[in-house]
């Protein structure tokens, strides 16, 4: 199963910028400096923005949750890196209640990394 809306989904800069690539973050911290071992950085934070998206779009729905804002969507697989290569990453994703466009809500590296 494919992530419902992927063509619509939505991830906030500020997610990327103050979470996912801010090393400073209590919990970002580590993502960060994963996702810059493989070239992104806050300076071309859109390469990261672009490619959460095509791993929306690419890869399979591995589970579900739900609460009572919406529906929480985990998707797993290869990740095109910034530095050309590839790592395994999972995402999570939310769809609320009402609404249709699935919004990011984490990513962070599941598995090993490998070398395209």
């Amino acid at each position: 199963m494919k992530l419902p809306n992927a063509d619509r989904a939505q991830v906030e800069r500020g997610k990327l910028v103050d979470y996912l690539l801010a090393l400073e973050h209590v919990h970002g911290g580590p993502k960060a400096r994963f996702f810059m071992d493989f070239g992104f950085s806050l300076s071309n934070w859109r390469e990261l923005h672009a490619a959460l998206l095509r791993h929306a779009l690419e890869c399979e729905v591995t589970g579900t949750t739900s609460n009572p804002r919406g529906i929480y969507y985990v998707l797993e697989g290869a990740m095109q890196m910034a530095d050309g290569r590839e790592a395994f990453v999972r995402t999570v994703w939310e769809i609320r209640w009402g609404d249709l466009e699935p919004r990011l809500v984490t990513a962070y590296p599941r598995g090993r990394k490998r070398q395209k």
